[in-house]
């Protein structure tokens, strides 16, 4: 077995106190631009997102602020807050104007995107998702603006945000239309150890054991997670830094620490994220000398495995590999208030190997108008003739 280091998890942040119920009778809907978010603003944002229905650190002030201060080239968002009485923001969605696509060649909006947003969706409060949605999807159907639905790219599958969109979405008569969805690798930290090993091959467990012993003949190898504040975060983030600028990012120039402006983004996001408490590392050392770690970000009960750096003259020992094959291992023993990890992965991710969860993300538009409605069966219309012309299957 081998050496495992359990840091800041001993004390683990407590989970949010269930918020007080909720009493409201109305809701409205508020369109702010960004010089119209205040401090007191992204305070109650922040509260929404620790009471959110389902977890997205790609939603929170903690991420979204920083990209649109340091990224170049962002859409200018639009957020859309359902606030009840006394101003209590319940829900919240941020997007981008689209004057058309392939999918609704007409005015609509699309969840706000950046290089590394890997799930979309709304801040819904858990007290009264389906009212947030009616009274966004009442807002979208009804008011005076140019928008003719909403798409959102990487919605997850089956979970409860899902749950609740379908359901008021019915109820609401918004029809929508599924497009492309992809499975990718899901660590779910409840299974045993046993469970998680029967995942893995006979034949990758033993590459991953020859692999760990070619570390081990390098010096003192042993694997760690860590859990950092803005006192002590700097130092995996300088690593991570280093590591990613080893490989094959840096030579296609797609390592952050090759941009200004991404490396700047990059800090500033996981210190705002360790200022609560929500960054994870895992780190494979050896002799005291990190030679990969993969940066996670924490939001509820789930962790999302962001982004993994490796020195490639480890090679040998698969660093990468190890990474994700003893977090799996000992996810029971070191993620105790975590309940999965999204590996934030493509389709086909050498992470299938070795953790045996799955989740799935779907992009979906939602309808929101008759003109949107016409479109989208033009659309479809079109394709299901053009595939008939070039000999495609329409299942």
């Amino acid at each position: 077995m081998p050496d495992l280091e359990l840091s800041a998890l001993d004390n683990p942040v407590a989970p949010t106190p269930a918020p007080p119920a909720i009493r409201t009778d109305r809701t409205f809907v508020r369109r702010l631009l960004l010089e119209e978010i205040d401090t007191a603003f992204e305070r109650r944002w922040k509260d929404l997102a620790r009471r959110s229905l389902t977890p997205n650190p790609f939603l929170e002030p903690e991420f979204v602020l920083p990209a649109l201060e340091h990224l170049p080239d962002l859409a200018r968002p639009i957020f859309l807050a359902v606030e009840g009485d006394r101003g209590a923001l319940v829900g919240l969605g941020i997007f981008e104007e689209v004057s058309g696509s392939r999918r609704l060649p007409i005015p609509h909006l699309r969840s706000w995107q950046t290089p590394h947003t890997y799930l979309d969706g709304l801040l819904l409060d858990r007290r009264i998702p389906e009212l947030a949605v009616s009274s966004l999807w009442k807002y979208l159907v009804n008011d005076s603006h140019a928008w003719h639905g909403v798409e959102f790219p990487r919605l997850r599958e089956g979970d409860e945000l899902d749950a609740a969109l379908t359901f008021i979405s019915e109820q609401a008569e918004v029809d929508w239309v599924d497009g492309r969805s992809i499975v990718r690798a899901q660590l779910e930290t409840d299974w045993s150890p046993e469970v998680q090993q029967a995942a893995i091959s006979p034949k990758r467990a033993k590459s991953l054991r020859r692999g760990w012993h070619e570390l081990e003949r390098r010096g003192a190898t042993a694997f760690h997670v860590e859990r950092h504040d803005q006192t002590t975060v700097a130092g995996p983030v300088t690593d991570f830094l280093r590591l990613e600028s080893l490989g094959w990012k840096a030579d296609e120039g797609t390592a952050m620490e090759c941009c200004a402006e991404q490396r700047a983004f990059f800090v500033s996001m996981m210190d705002r994220f360790a200022a609560s408490g929500r960054t994870l590392f895992t780190t494979v050392t050896v002799d005291g000398a990190t030679v990969g770690t993969v940066a996670h970000i924490v939001s509820g009960a789930g962790a999302f495995a962001f982004k993994l750096g490796w020195d490639p003259a480890f090679e040998r020992g698969c660093p990468g590999f190890q990474l994700k094959a003893h977090l799996a291992e000992h996810a029971d023993e070191l993620l105790p208030e975590i309940r999965w990890v999204d590996s934030c992965s493509s389709e086909g991710s050498f992470i299938e190997h070795l953790w045996g969860g799955r989740t799935t993300v779907r992009s979906r538009l939602f309808l929101t108008s008759r003109a949107a409605s016409v479109a989208a069966m033009f659309v479809d219309k079109v394709k299901s003739i053009r595939d008939v012309l070039l000999g495609r299957s329409s299942s």
